[in-house]
């Protein structure tokens, strides 16, 4: 473990997993999703595993579907693909 002091501060736009955990999502339009309960990382790109009660949404962590991220206000603001929250 390393403290969080320690480390370098990300790119715009860029978050480390940990600080990813407990964000709110919510749509383009307000619609929300739900909270980031993990996040894991593929090949292609990281994704974040979005619960809101029994249902779950895999969120890509790419720049087609993150609209932004405030980690101050602890909100995720995705543009969904088509498909992606059904």
């Amino acid at each position: 473990e390393v403290p969080e002091a320690s480390l370098p501060a990300p790119a715009e736009g860029e978050a480390y997993h940990f600080q990813l955990l407990g964000l709110e999502v919510v749509t383009s339009d307000g619609t929300p999703v739900g909270v980031v309960d993990e996040v894991f990382t593929t090949a292609a790109n990281d994704v974040c595993v979005v619960r809101d009660g029994e249902r779950e949404h895999l969120i890509p962590y790419v720049q087609a579907v993150i609209e932004s991220l405030d980690l101050d206000a602890r909100r995720l603001v995705i543009r969904p693909l088509p498909g992606l929250l059904d």
